[in-house]
């Protein structure tokens, strides 16, 4: 077993794969990182009306979530949780799932 590094495209697949296999009851995706933060990008990169902490943006056509407000040369961080919202979905609509270990 290796640890995994996927982005939020990874992660789709994933649940994609979830989402239609009856047979999986046991879920372990914890050595992944499910959320990624981006590194520093211009704020004037985004779109959105603030860039305060928690805010929702749009960066590169995704929908993101401000993890770190404007600093001094005017960047911002931001986490990606579209991989997240799909996996969610996924356990929602396979029932056999019993443990899951994020």
């Amino acid at each position: 077993f290796g640890d995994g590094t996927y982005n939020a495209d990874g992660i789709k697949a994933i649940a994609d794969a979830i989402a239609v296999s009856p047979s999986l009851t046991i879920l372990n995706l914890s050595d992944n990182n499910l959320a990624r933060e981006t590194g520093y990008v211009k704020a004037t990169a985004v779109q959105g009306p603030s860039f305060n902490v928690g805010d929702r943006v749009i960066y590169q056509g995704c929908e993101m979530i401000v993890s770190k407000g404007i600093d001094g040369d005017g960047e911002i961080k931001m986490v990606n949780f579209s991989g997240v919202k799909a996996l969610a979905h996924a356990l929602r609509v396979n029932p056999s799932i019993t443990v899951v270990d994020l």
